[in-house]
Order: structure tokens, then sequence, then C-alpha cells
């Protein structure tokens, strides 16, 4: 996953220009046709795009002469998130809410319907994790979450 600011497309330039070489072979013959000949012709770029087509970024190797699948093993089913006993569990409602101390906190709408940890780290500051993963800290004072990390350059998330 690219976390890239929206409407930069620059941020990713290598999906883009996957896109722009998928449109510019099937784009036109897409419009119009059936779903199973939409999908034979995706299907057709694919196989022509990875196991065909030379890369400049691979040094003029096909994406599937290079490719080695992962060593680890792939399990569909996740494993039920566990909090540490010292952490207090809350549940995300649909609007990315929780509550805490009497009152509503955003934290985010993409976590919707999923459980945090929160861990109390001083009279000012709770901590919330996603699992493992920081999410950041509740400041008391002002009931808001202050993230842990900056994704785009002087932009908080």
């Amino acid at each position: 996953m690219h976390r890239t600011k929206p409407g930069t497309p620059t941020q990713n330039a290598r999906h883009e220009r996957m896109h722009g070489s998928l449109n510019q072979a099937i784009g036109d013959q897409l419009r119009g046709s059936s779903l199973s000949r939409q999908q034979a012709m995706l299907e057709s770029f694919r196989h022509e795009y990875n196991s065909e087509r030379s890369h400049e970024a691979l040094g003029r190797k096909t994406p599937a002469s290079v490719y080695q699948p992962s060593r680890r093993a792939y399990s569909p089913v996740l494993k039920p998130i566990e909090y540490d006993a010292d952490q207090k569990v809350r549940s995300i409602r649909q609007n990315g809410e929780i509550k805490w101390g009497g009152k509503l906190i955003y934290i985010s709408e993409l976590l919707a319907f999923n459980h945090v940890g929160m861990r109390e780290i001083d009279n000012d500051r709770v901590e919330v994790r996603y699992s493992f993963h920081l999410l950041g800290h509740i400041n008391l004072k002002t009931s808001r979450l202050e993230t842990a990390c900056e994704w785009h350059a002087g932009e908080k998330v």
C-alpha cells in the first residue's frame, strides 16, 4: 500500500504509468464490451505486461522473470487482535469516534467497528493503539487524538 497525498499522481508514478499503459492498450475497447470480454482483455494485458514486456526499472527484464514468491505463508484468516491486560478496549463507532471519560473523541472512520487499546500515559494523555500499531495519543485537555506520525510532509492525518 502506498500512502500518497490525494490529487498528486506524481507521488506514485509507477502505478500511474501502468494505468497509462493499460488505457493505451485496451482503454477504448473496454467501453461497451461485455463483462466477460472486458475480463479477457484485462487478462491478456496482464499476461503481456508481466510476462512478455520488458521493464526499464527491472533492467529490461520482465516482472515474471524476477518474481519470487514470499517465504511467509499466507493465511486468509486473520488472527483476532488481543490487547494487554493494562489496556482498556474501546469500540470505534461508525462515525470514527470512541467514548472516553464521558466524551466522544474522533479516532478514524477507517477503523469503524474495530477495537482499539487505550493506556493512560499520564494525567493528560492516553495512548491509542490498533493492535500493536501506535495511532497516537489523546490529549485529555483538548479531547483530540494527536497522531503518532505525519504521512505527508507538514500535514497531520
